[in-house]
């Protein structure tokens, strides 16, 4: 199963100082962009913010318009659990 087709993996680098990660959420907010689930953690001092988006492209525009990045937008395929009864 794939996810609605709108939807996007967005993969940004964020600086690993407080408020990096409200920052990237205002900016996403502002340009109209919506997260529908993610997270971020560290690593070697860089976050890495990976996000389930309604329109990635938006998104990217956005964050690199700001400076933030480098940003990877890709395909989302999602699964179902087998429900055994």
């Amino acid at each position: 199963m794939t996810a609605p087709e709108s939807f996007r993996d967005l993969t940004v680098l964020l600086a690993d100082r407080p408020g990096s990660l409200a920052e990237f959420g205002h900016i996403l907010g502002q340009a109209g962009v919506s997260l529908e689930g993610g997270g971020v953690f560290t690593h070697h001092g860089v976050a890495i913010a990976h996000f389930l988006v309604d329109d990635g492209a938006r998104g990217r525009a956005a964050l690199e318009a700001r400076g933030i990045g480098p940003v990877t937008v890709s395909e989302v395929v999602t699964g179902r659990e087998a429900r055994t009864a």
